[in-house]
């Protein structure tokens, strides 16, 4: 069976999860990438053919962004800058939640506040231009386990809202790591919202040498 992509990540890149949490003997820790993070047993793997299909959405979305908002050059965004996607998924009645992580390479060093400035034009640009809801709140920073990060919490037209994080590492200058937290509907964000804290807080980063 072939799976879908909810329609929320094909407008990621505008700036770029059980009602509660079950007991900890039924809680696994996972190790992906430079993230650790403990989930409950609800959340499983998402298969390979899912995220092969993340990939190529990741590339033509971020192609078609970068294009249309001129905020970025088209033809650096290839698969090859992105050597880490993986992900889980969940389901909340009749509809599907995803939380990705993934790491980006940079052509150049990456700053937190340029950052932070280029991302919320690109979700204003999504705003005037439909794409959003007038109700996505755009960016913020933050520190996530004494990494400087930035959450971007979007809202589609199509109902679907996507909290992501970016991660700027400084051991790690010229990779930018995400985790998203996908939804179809806002509705289903709201009802899972403390499980989705307790993974957050949950989330540990592993520097260069292991350390945490």
């Amino acid at each position: 069976m072939k799976h879908r992509m909810p329609r929320i990540l094909l407008v990621a890149w505008i700036c770029l999860a059980s009602t509660s949490l079950q007991g900890l003997c039924d809680d696994t820790t996972y190790r992906e990438g430079i993230f650790q993070v403990t989930l409950p047993s609800a959340w499983t793997r998402m298969p390979d053919s899912m995220l092969d299909e993340m990939r190529k959405v990741m590339v033509s979305g971020g192609k078609e962004l970068a294009k249309a908002s001129k905020s970025a050059d088209p033809n650096e965004i290839s698969e090859k800058a992105i050597p880490f996607v993986t992900g889980f998924q969940m389901k909340s009645g009749n509809t599907r939640i995803l939380l990705t992580f993934a790491g980006m390479v940079s052509t150049e060093i990456l700053n937190r506040d340029d950052m932070y400035k280029l991302n919320n034009d690109r979700v204003r640009w999504g705003i005037d231009t439909g794409r959003l809801r007038k109700t996505s709140k755009g960016g913020s920073k933050l520190d996530i386990d004494g990494v400087p990060s930035l959450l971007m919490d979007i809202e589609t037209q199509s109902g679907g809202r996507m909290q992501s994080y970016l991660f700027f590492v400084p051991e790690y200058p010229k990779m930018t790591y995400s985790m998203q937290m996908i939804c179809d509907d806002l509705a289903t964000c709201e009802k899972h919202a403390k499980e989705f804290a307790s993974i957050l807080q949950s989330l540990k980063v592993v520097r260069a040498g292991g350390k945490k």
